[in-house]
């Protein structure tokens, strides 16, 4: 390889990873979106962290817990051209990252996008080295 890796995922959200096998059996999970036990829900999206000096940014592909509420309307929407007029998500990420300090539980807001496109995701907690990255960027 010339260069490293700039797409990095998780398949399932953290939670999910701590269900013993008769728990994970009762999950609903695609590439998109989970729910745990009819009570929890996840959207899967993404982290951009600008790499300075260069045009193509770091991705993360990361979940994101967010309300009942919000993941209807967001399924509901799933193909509708008008989502990216969607107000934000709040929500909290749901994905362990190598490299970072504890990162599941930190505040995010996901931004809806074009149809075929996964939400957006930025960090809210700024103290936290991704969220400042995710600002800053990277070398």
């Amino acid at each position: 390889h010339d260069t490293l890796p700039r797409n990095y995922g998780q398949k399932a959200p953290y939670p999910f990873f701590l269900l013993g096998d008769e728990e994970r059996d009762k999950t609903h999970i695609s590439s998109d979106q989970c729910v745990l036990a009819e009570k929890d829900f996840y959207l899967f999206g993404t982290i951009v962290v600008p790499v300075q000096g260069e045009e193509e940014p770091l991705t993360w592909g990361v979940w994101a817990e967010v309300a009942a509420r919000d993941f209807a309307r967001y399924c509901e929407m799933w193909e509708e051209p008008a989502r990216v007029t969607e107000p934000p998500i709040s929500g909290t990420l749901q994905s362990l990252l190598p490299g970072y300090p504890d990162t599941v539980g930190l505040s995010v807001v996901l931004r809806t996008r074009e149809v075929g496109l996964r939400p957006l995701i930025e960090v809210v907690t700024e103290e936290h080295p991704l969220g400042r990255e995710q600002k800053s960027g990277i070398t």
